[in-house]
């Protein structure tokens, strides 16, 4: 009987842990998340997904920040931040502007694959660097 009690006991507990988690974790979201949007200057607006819940700010022309209060994943970071900057992309065509960032478009597999300006590069980093598209 006491077995069979602890075993009730223990999976009424598993069976409600998941829900009191997935409600009080602050990195999930229940709803589609918020965009975040701000004014970086003349002609440069950036907007973001905002899945970690952070802030995105404008403390200078044509520059801006996302970060969030902690690191969105276990790691030994004490800061998580990505900066974003505006720039004049007038007289260049997109794909120099593509190679700057370090992408190139593959039109056979349809997307974005890592630009090496090197063979050497391309060696050394070609494999663990990953290439993703920001919403």
């Amino acid at each position: 009987m006491r077995d069979k009690l602890r075993v009730i006991l223990i999976g009424g507990i598993l069976a409600i842990i998941p829900f009191t988690s997935y409600g009080t974790n602050t990195t999930l979201a229940t709803t589609e998340p918020s965009r975040l949007v701000v004014d970086m200057g003349p002609k440069c607006v950036i907007s973001v997904k905002d899945y970690f819940k952070g802030h995105l700010a404008s403390g200078m022309p044509l520059n801006a920040s996302y970060w969030t209060d902690k690191p969105p994943i276990k790691t030994r970071m004490s800061k998580f931040g990505v900066n974003f900057i505006c720039g004049s992309l007038m007289d260049q065509s997109k794909e120099e502007i593509a190679r700057q960032h370090g992408v190139v478009y593959d039109g056979n597999r349809k997307n974005w694959i890592p630009y090496f300006d090197s063979e050497r590069n391309a060696k050394l980093l070609g494999e663990f660097t990953k290439v993703g598209n920001l919403d």
